[in-house]
């Protein structure tokens, strides 16, 4: 079986993406994602796109991120805009997936999605947020890529894997330092099925947007 991380900032991973935010090299045999992550955002990082840019024609890299909104970062919602927007034509370009980092701005998030009307599939990594806003993101076409701060909440999880079909998920590690295949073992518990038929939904997935 193959446990797929999806997002990970381990980068001795050898099966799954690792998300990069300095490009000194990249490892032959490995995939990577490289964006610029919002909490190392400033008024100045517009400028850094022309960097990742070249990076992400590499083909070991299979997306583009990650990317998106956080109160946390340095700039506020127009500049984190402007620079999640140069990511999404990016991710058209070069046509590879876009990997998004969003906290609190999921409203947000879904008036992008529609306004950009992007033909590349977008994964929100990580998610953890309110149930309620759950059928919104669906709605719009968002994947979701799952990690242990869900998994971890009994209640949220149960409800959250009777939302979210299974054909728009994937899993993570994101910055844990544990085997991806705990991750899985947690969700076989919520949407009753074995790890095998876990591992082939989440192949198909995969090659669902051309990963």
């Amino acid at each position: 079986m193959n446990f797929f991380n999806f997002h990970t900032h381990n980068t001795s991973e050898t099966s799954g993406i690792i998300s990069l935010s300095e490009y000194a090299s990249f490892t032959e045999g490995k995939k990577y994602s490289v964006g610029l992550h919002p909490w190392y955002c400033d008024k100045n990082s517009i400028h850094k796109m022309s960097e990742i840019a070249k990076a992400a024609e590499n083909p070991q890299v299979v997306a583009i991120g990650e990317t998106g909104f956080d109160k946390k970062s340095g700039l506020d919602l127009a500049g984190q805009t402007e620079i999640f927007e140069v990511h999404v034509a990016l991710s058209e370009k070069l046509q590879k997936p876009l990997i998004i980092h969003c906290v609190k701005q999921f409203q947000h998030l879904i008036a992008e999605k529609k306004k950009l009307q992007p033909t590349q599939p977008w994964i929100l990594h990580g998610f953890c947020g309110k149930l309620s806003q759950v059928s919104g993101l669906i709605d719009c076409g968002i994947y979701f890529s799952v990690s242990h701060s869900l998994l971890s909440k009994d209640k949220k999880s149960s409800k959250f894997f009777s939302f979210v079909p299974k054909e728009r998920l994937f899993f993570e590690t994101d910055d844990g330092n544990f085997p991806v295949e705990n991750v899985y073992k947690s969700a076989t518990r919520w949407m009753n099925i074995s790890l095998e038929e876990l591992c082939e939904i989440i192949d198909k997935n995969l090659k669902t947007i051309n990963l």
